[in-house]
């Protein structure tokens, strides 16, 4: 099956054709605002709640309201655009968050992942209940495209 030519729902559907139940999904991004990544994440959400999933948004931080019918579980963290660069970087090591964002997913039965600095909680979650993840790699510009050198080290990184 060539997942890129699904919607959401029907890859889920697809991963769960042999369950009638509605599931409870968690949707994780690192922030949800009015950019592109925020956009595909708000799309998901009322998709797969229209199907009658219960989903819960969690992410470091929000500029805008959930869609009707799901859930926001905002974990926080700095709103300054260099350490919010850092905080993401570094975010699977703040242990206490980390745990406790883990032990909040141990009910859910998918999880589906936005970017790879919130994606370890996803990561987790299956090492220790096997709860299945979806991994959304969003575009990222080469290196080369960014005008300054902090930008293009943190790229790499």
């Amino acid at each position: 099956m060539k997942l890129d030519t699904f919607s959401s729902s029907e890859i889920i559907e697809e991963l769960f054709k042999n369950e009638k139940r509605k599931l409870k999904i968690a949707i994780l991004t690192p922030g949800f605002g009015f950019d592109g990544q925020g956009r595909v994440v708000e799309t998901q959400a009322q998709e797969l709640r229209n199907c009658g999933h219960r989903v819960t948004i969690f992410t470091l931080e929000s500029e805008m309201s959930p869609p009707e019918g799901v859930k926001l579980d905002v974990i926080g963290g700095p709103r300054n655009y260099y350490l919010e660069a850092i905080y993401h970087l570094f975010f699977p090591f703040h242990v206490f968050k980390v745990l406790k964002y883990t032990l909040k997913l141990k009910n859910f039965d998918l999880t589906i992942s936005h970017h790879n600095s919130v994606g370890w909680l996803s990561l987790l979650a299956k090492w220790l209940w096997k709860i299945p993840y979806i991994f959304h790699a969003h575009s990222l510009n080469p290196p080369e495209a960014f005008p300054k050198i902090y930008q293009r080290v943190y790229i790499h990184i």
